[in-house]
């Protein structure tokens, strides 16, 4: 991917790790789309049209022209593309600083070079003045890019950003909960470099290891705190020699729970990760639970193996510890288990919310029920259910059957004048290819792109490249528990650092577990922080970079259900939308 700088004069604030530095540019990506460049830009939380408007010196017009769902209004996270050609020689001298600005705004008013590596955490007992000092730096430097310190202020915890003239070998090892020189993929990482590896022989792993957030707690006075503490239970075969590719994905996993760990560290109570090795075993899992600092958790990460998971829900149950189940989809534990967490909506009810969620982004457009005469049929359940709400809503719909290839003499019922949504029962590749040309060519035939589009299923999502540009073509919206979007300044900021604390890329797996790993580290950690502080359970809505998390609970079910559901729209233009379905 190229990288372009599209420099606005304004002033805007950047919070960076939380802290406050006043930028005088930002630097937009650029992203090669139908062989054009295009510069992109997230949309901030609270941000509005009118904002971003004067923020980028365009008016609405030519932002809804390029990105039409803005017309609707602004979504946080959503990714929006403007033409180079239409903002290079823009500027602006718009004062709104209502917004922060994304991450990837790089020069001060001061000019000095700060990149997100560059940070250090603030111990207990640690001095502007030695910070400097250990960075060989200046602290008319440090001041300018932490203004918080003026205040005399220096919190244990805080993260505090770094000119880029700072000693990166000193950086790397404040920054890293890990040092990146210990890159192997099977190895459990403690949360603090200090921290002793466990007995090695009943599945103990790490810990338990204190990270202490809101600074100022003293050893002694460590058991009278509001101490938060998290077991996680995941079989990473340690004890085998070349751990295979399911314990390497767990491992990943753990990485990233550790980097959520991390990032909330100047904001979270005091937490005690423990983390034990189940090493895929029932026996193990019972060992485990034995141990007496489990009786301690308000909180249990589970694998996913039925009966491991079956005794540590059984557990919970028994000793009200809640269970999060992330692993094991299909599992139904949850249905008289009060203490269990569904990290993954259940099939039926992500059937309905996408059925739902379909009616009311297409209310215009007549339902196109696509069928094989002769092919797969595996989505039948689902379209079977949006055909029964469709005609409990009076919603157009009509059905239309096909051998072999889908071609355009079954399509000749269609009137030119309507709009039509197509919607396949099957959501097999194969299947996918026996209909996109047809519809393509349909499409074509239409005065309007937009009265042809396509609904489809979520293992679409793992197609190549090839039917990826033909979704684009189709205007495809898909449904999906997840979903991420590598090209997003979230996701590849995340994929940087992973990469700067542990040595090693991202594995490629879809979900990818790294993300998984941080999104669900982040959501746990703030929800137990907003449950300790509110008397809440478990009232935190999160839309991380790949997961969203929205516990609720459902009636006649004794345990919490996360409902949400990503609708993933492929734009002709090559946008990827996501959004969370309401």
């Amino acid at each position: 991917m190229n990288c372009r700088k599209h420099i606005l004069k304004f002033v805007a604030g950047l919070f960076l790790f939380g802290v406050p530095v006043w930028m005088s540019a930002i630097e937009l990506p650029i992203k090669k789309i139908n062989g054009e460049d295009y510069y992109y830009y997230e949309v901030q939380p609270k941000e509005t049209v009118f904002g971003l408007c004067r923020r980028l010196n365009l008016t609405k017009a030519e932002i809804v022209k390029h990105n039409p769902s803005v017309a609707d209004g602004l979504r946080a996270g959503a990714l929006l593309y403007f033409p180079v050609e239409l903002l290079d020689g823009k500027g602006t001298d718009a004062s709104d600083t209502g917004n922060a600005m994304p991450a990837y705004a790089q020069e001060s008013t001061r000019h000095i070079p700060v990149s997100r590596a560059s940070s250090h955490h603030v111990k207990k007992g640690e001095t502007v003045y030695g910070i400097c000092r250990h960075y060989g730096i200046s602290e008319e430097d440090l001041l300018a890019l932490n203004p918080s310190l003026k205040s005399g202020s220096l919190r244990s915890g805080t993260i505090l950003l770094l000119p880029d003239g700072a000693s990166p070998e000193a950086v790397e090892s404040e920054n890293a909960t890990v040092p990146a020189t210990e890159p192997e993929q099977n190895r459990i990482l403690p949360v603090e470099p200090t921290a002793t590896y466990g007995d090695g022989g009943n599945g103990y792993v790490t810990g338990p290891t204190t990270v202490d957030f809101t600074a100022d707690v003293d050893a002694d006075e460590e058991e009278e705190a509001d101490t938060l503490r998290v077991s996680v239970m995941l079989p990473f075969m340690l004890a085998q020699e070349h751990p295979d590719k399911q314990a390497q994905f767990y491992t990943e996993f753990y990485k990233g729970f550790l980097m959520a760990v991390d990032s909330l560290r100047s904001e979270s109570l005091p937490l005690v990760v423990d983390v034990y090795d189940t090493s895929n075993s029932l026996d193990t899992v019972k060992s485990i639970l034995m141990r007496p600092e489990l009786l301690k958790s308000d909180l249990i990460v589970a694998p996913d193996g039925d009966n491991q998971l079956g005794a540590i829900a059984s557990f919970g149950k028994t000793n009200k510890i809640n269970v999060m189940n992330i692993f094991a989809v299909k599992s139904t534990d949850y249905v008289s288990n009060p203490y269990i967490l569904q990290s993954n909506i259940p099939h039926s009810d992500m059937y309905d919310r996408a059925v739902e969620g379909l009616l009311e982004e297409f209310p215009e457009h007549t339902l196109v029920l696509l069928s094989s005469l002769d092919g797969k049929s595996d989505k039948q359940e689902f379209v079977s259910r949006l055909k029964f709400k469709a005609e409990q809503e009076g919603h157009p719909y009509v059905e239309i059957s096909y051998h072999g290839y889908l071609k355009g003499s079954d399509l000749e019922s269609l009137s030119s004048d309507k709009q039509y949504l197509f919607v396949p029962a099957s959501g097999a590749h194969s299947e996918f290819n026996h209909i996109a040309g047809t519809l393509k060519m349909f499409k074509e035939s239409r005065d309007d792109y937009n009265k042809a589009l396509l609904f489809g299923y979520p293992e679409w999502i793992t197609f190549p490249e090839e039917s990826i540009e033909n979704m684009q073509f189709l205007n495809s919206t898909i449904y999906s528990r997840f979903f991420n979007d590598d090209s997003s300044l979230r996701s590849k900021d995340f994929a940087r650092n992973f990469q700067k604390w542990y040595g090693t890329p991202l594995l490629n797996a879809i979900p990818v577990q790294g993300i998984l790993g941080f999104d669900s580290g982040f959501y746990i950690i703030k929800a137990l922080n907003d449950n300790a502080r509110s008397g809440r359970e478990f009232d935190y809505d999160y839309d991380g970079i790949q997961s969203s998390f929205n516990f609720v609970s459902p009636l006649n079910i004794a345990g919490k259900v996360n409902n949400s559901l990503y609708f993933i729209s492929f734009r002709p233009s090559g946008i990827v939308d996501k959004h969370i379905v309401e």
